[in-house]
Parts: structure tokens; C-alpha cells; sequence
């Protein structure tokens, strides 16, 4: 994408390696199930026995490891107050610049490496729609208090 160091929402740059070692985990088992790095909290706690707090928005992935979940439906990601937000979902990745009001759309399955923005070739609207409705929830959820405003591509 020609960009340097973190401050994207593709793959190459939010998508972090996560090792787990245990005694009930299979050695050099590969999981690709997304989760978010805090799921780590709630995950070490049931490791541990002890019962998760309500307080606690995440959730373990145990489940994942066991083959008992495929993981999240979505994942929702940030990068600071203002700038980019992204949703994960169906396949399909929304990515906004609320700056600009400009707003990309990647079919992952056919495109993993998130380079041919669908809604600049005038299609995927009808799931760009679906998860910009998706994303402003979950920033919601989150307490993101951005403003989202309006995006073009999306009208």
C-alpha cells in the first residue's frame, strides 16, 4: 500500500501474531480466528479458575483453541481519536478516513491482500451499508465517541 509504520487499518500493519503455549493446546496448531489482544484477560482468568468478572467486555478464547467456536463475528479497530476505524466482518472489510469522508471496502476471500477497493469500482454497496450500521454500533459499544459524518462512497 506504500505506507510506512501503524497508522493503517490493512492487515500487514493491525494483524498481530499470537502464540499459545499449554498443556491442552495442541502443539503447531494454526488458528485463524480473529480475537482482540484483551481477550487475553478473560482467557488467562478461566486458565486460572477463577470466575471472569461482569465488568469484563471480552471474552476467552478457550473455546477457539478447543474447536468448540470459530471466533468472532466481527472486529471492530481504531487508530486514535479521530482518525481511521475499520469492521471485519462477513468476509469483507469497511475501513473509513472520517477525515475525508472517504470510505474502502476489500472482499478478503478474493482479495487478502487489500488492494482492490471495491467501492472505488462501484460495487459492494449494499454490504458496505451493512457494515457501516455494524461499525457505528460496535463503536458505540466501545465508547468511541467519533462522529462518523457522511462518506460518498456509501451514498
Amino acid at each position: 500500500h506504500g505506507l510506512l509504520g501503524k497508522q493503517n487499518m490493512y492487515d500487514h500493519s493491525i494483524r498481530v501474531p499470537y502464540v499459545v503455549v499449554g498443556p491442552e493446546v495442541e502443539a503447531g496448531k494454526r488458528v485463524s480466528a480473529p480475537i482482540y489482544i484483551q481477550d487475553s484477560v478473560p482467557t488467562a482468568l478461566e486458565v486460572a479458575g477463577v470466575e471472569i468478572p461482569e465488568h469484563i467486555q471480552y471474552q476467552s478464547y478457550i473455546p477457539i483453541l478447543r474447536g468448540e467456536s470459530s471466533g468472532r463475528a466481527q472486529i471492530y479497530s481504531a487508530y486514535l481519536k479521530d482518525a481511521q476505524r475499520a469492521l471485519t466482518r462477513e468476509g469483507y472489510k469497511l475501513i473509513l478516513y472520517p477525515g475525508g469522508g472517504i470510505a474502502r471496502l476489500y472482499d478478503l476471500e478474493k482479495d487478502p491482500q487489500e488492494k482492490v477497493d471495491l467501492l472505488e469500482r462501484g460495487k459492494g454497496k449494499d454490504v458496505a451499508r451493512r457494515l457501516f450500521k455494524a461499525l457505528k454500533l460496535e463503536a458505540k459499544i466501545h465508547g468511541d465517541g467519533l462522529e462518523f459524518g457522511e462518506y460518498k462512497a456509501l451514498d
